[in-house]
């Protein structure tokens, strides 16, 4: 099986669970992106070589978050086609903000030079981290 029809199959087991609560869109993206990274692989060199590219040719950087937005965008919709939501929900889109941020600082730890953590459990911490400040309670306005 190749990597297209892989992440085919990765994108049927994900709207397969159907929906199950915003909190369960986020465990399951998270175990997409760890089931899609095992496939695909990231090598540290693979991105080195990339930014440095990026540093070379400034211009590589809008098309890197211009398919990067393309990207977001699809799967906002494939979270409220899943969830059953309008393709325009701002929770489908939220989920998919918060994840990309998720997504995004886990890559970053990896990467760092003499790291041994790998991806999936970075991704996890990066998780349980977001869970943990969302679950304080606000600040009441009278108690800064």
């Amino acid at each position: 099986m190749d990597e297209t029809d892989e992440a085919r199959r990765l994108v049927e087991h994900f709207t397969a669970r159907g929906s199950r609560g915003w909190p369960a869109v986020l465990d399951d993206l998270v175990e997409f992106a760890i089931e899609q990274m095992a496939v695909t692989g990231l090598r540290v060199a693979e991105h080195t070589d990339f930014f440095a590219a990026i540093e070379r040719e400034p211009r590589l950087l809008s098309r890197v978050i211009g398919l990067s937005r393309e990207r977001e965008q699809a799967l906002a919709l494939l979270v409220a086609h899943r969830e059953g939501v309008d393709d325009d929900d701002p929770r489908a889109r939220a989920v998919v903000a918060l994840f990309s941020t998720l997504l995004r600082t886990a890559i970053e730890r990896i990467l760092r030079p003499g790291t041994t953590e790998e991806f999936g459990p970075a991704l996890h911490n990066s998780l349980v981290a977001v869970r943990e400040v969302a679950a304080t309670p606000p600040l009441r306005k009278d108690n800064p």
